[in-house]
C-alpha cells in the first residue's frame, strides 16, 4: 500500500490523499473524506516561518509515500511567491530527506486533464470535479457558505493525474509498508 499525497500549494493549502493497493487496480477515484485545506496563514503574534513549520507537520502526520504539487511559474504578487517557494522548499525538502518520490505537475495541465482546457477558471475546475469525481451519494465541495473548496478541487484533480499517470511506478516498487 503506498499513499499518495496531492498538495495544492498557498495559505489555503489543499490536499487530498489516497492509499493505493500495489498492484493498482484500474479504477481509483480521489475521496472527499481524504481531501481539506490546511490553514497555513501566519496567526497574530507568529512569525512568518510557523505557515512552513505547519506546511512540514501535515505532510508528516499524513504519512506520504509519494508526492505530487501543484507547479506554479508565476504570481500575482511577490509576497505569494515567496509564501509558495516557501511551501514548495518545505514539500521538496521533506520528501528528499525521507527518501519519498515527489512530482510538481503544472497548473494548465491540471486543468486540461480537468477540463480539456488549460485555462480554465475556479468555478468550472470545482464543477468537473463535483461531476466527475464526487459521488452522488457524497457530499459536493463547494456549497453556498464556502467558496475556498476550489483548493480541495485542485487537489482531488492532481492526484487523479497522479493515479493515472504516475500509479504504475506502485507496482515496480515504490512502498510504503
Amino acid at each position: 500500500m503506498v499513499r499518495m499525497l496531492a498538495i495544492d500549494p498557498g495559505t489555503k493549502c489543499g490536499y487530498s490523499w489516497l492509499d493505493v493497493p500495489t498492484p493498482m487496480p484500474p479504477t481509483l477515484k480521489p475521496l472527499r473524506a481524504q481531501s481539506g485545506v490546511w490553514d497555513l496563514s501566519v496567526k497574530r503574534y507568529e512569525g512568518g516561518g510557523m505557515r512552513f513549520l505547519r506546511m512540514k507537520k501535515y505532510i508528516i502526520e499524513t504519512e506520504p509515500g509519494f508526492v505530487l504539487y501543484e507547479e506554479v511559474r508565476s504570481h500575482k504578487g511577490t509576497s505569494a511567491a515567496h509564501v509558495y517557494g516557501g511551501i514548495i522548499a518545505i514539500i521538496q525538502t521533506y520528501c528528499q530527506e525521507a527518501g519519498i518520490q515527489y512530482i510538481g505537475v503544472p497548473v494548465g495541465t491540471i486543468k486540461k486533464r480537468a477540463t480539456g482546457k488549460g485555462n480554465s477558471g475556479k468555478p468550472v475546475m470545482i464543477a468537473a470535479a463535483n461531476q466527475q469525481l464526487i459521488d452522488t451519494d457524497d457530499e459536493l465541495l463547494v456549497d453556498s457558505k464556502n467558496s475556498d473548496d476550489d483548493n480541495i478541487a485542485d487537489a482531488m484533480w492532481l492526484l487523479m493525474i497522479g493515479l493515472e499517470e504516475y500509479g504504475s511506478i506502485f507496482d515496480e516498487g515504490i512502498r510504503n509498508e
